[in-house]
């Protein structure tokens, strides 16, 4: 499963007492790494990736580091990333070349969104990525969210990036609690993920105006369910996604049905280190989802 992502931190945090804890001079830069990141750079503007004129100024933190002081959960980052800078950095090539310290990393946040249907079914938010997206294109995630803006608090990150993907106020959503933070190794990114719940109905939801980024749709929380959904198209979820699933499963369920899912991932990533074994995969289960939903 680490081919998939690794857990850095586990266990539950109350959003409030996430604390993120700035130092500077984390990233280190080189002419050749320099050149490294803008050949990316204009790579993925060449393939259609849609620029804007902040896109070379610091807007998001580098992971540096994360600890459980207590009852509080620190994390260490640096604001010096770019979008330039985050995009140029993302081939693993980057690492193998330069190492960790020349890595524009991201922090993002992440949250599983559990909803009820006017007649009481409980179901799982689930965003389907645009073609034309940056990573995992035509796939989906189970959960909302993106990266923490400089200034911002993980917990202030998260609520505003699900009103502006679903819609859904902040003072609609309820329990929200901090369950985890991951690297994602093929994305190289961190990300602290959330749970969280709503009483706002699922018709109601999908009747809500948000961004464009996305389109939204609701599958049943039922293990069964998402067995069907998420094991054939893995490929294509975004990785933070599939850590809150995993959690959740393992929460519902038992350890047993985790367990079970986690070598079964462990089998479907041996493979992973092959770029382009990595992308026909991505590709091959996009298009098993746009079967399931569509």
């Amino acid at each position: 499963m680490k081919n998939f992502f690794i857990f850095l931190i586990k266990g539950e945090f109350d959003p409030n007492k996430i604390q993120i804890k700035e130092v500077t001079g984390t990233l280190h830069r080189s002419k050749n790494s320099e050149d490294f990141i803008e050949r990316e750079w204009q790579k993925a503007i060449t393939a259609g990736l849609k620029i804007w004129p902040g896109d070379t100024k610091p807007s998001r933190y580098r992971y540096v580091n994360s600890r459980v002081n207590g009852p509080v959960l620190e994390i260490e980052a640096d604001p010096c990333v770019c979008y330039r800078d985050y995009i140029g950095s993302r081939p693993v090539k980057l690492l193998k070349q330069f190492g960790r310290d020349f890595s524009a990393n991201s922090v993002t946040v992440n949250t599983l969104l559990l909803a009820k249907t006017e007649s009481g079914q409980e179901q799982i938010m689930l965003t389907i990525r645009r073609a034309s997206h940056d990573s995992k294109a035509g796939g989906y995630h189970a959960s909302l969210g993106g990266c923490i803006a400089l200034g911002e608090t993980p917990k202030e990150a998260i609520l505003r990036e699900v009103e502006e993907e679903s819609g859904l106020s902040p003072a609609e959503i309820r329990k929200l609690v901090c369950q985890n933070i991951i690297y994602e190794p093929w994305e190289n990114t961190y990300a602290v993920n959330f749970y969280s719940e709503t009483d706002v109905a699922v018709e109601k939801i999908k009747e809500r105006k948000h961004d464009s980024e996305n389109e939204i749709i609701f599958i049943d929380a039922d293990v069964f369910l998402m067995d069907k959904l998420f094991l054939p198209t893995v490929h294509a979820l975004v990785t933070a996604g599939l850590a809150n699933i995993l959690t959740l499963g393992r929460k519902r369920y038992d350890q047993e049905w985790f367990d079970e899912v986690a070598d079964n991932l462990a089998r479907k990533s041996i493979v992973y280190n092959l770029s382009l074994v990595r992308r026909w995969l991505e590709n091959r289960d996009a298009k098993r989802l746009k079967n399931f939903y569509s």
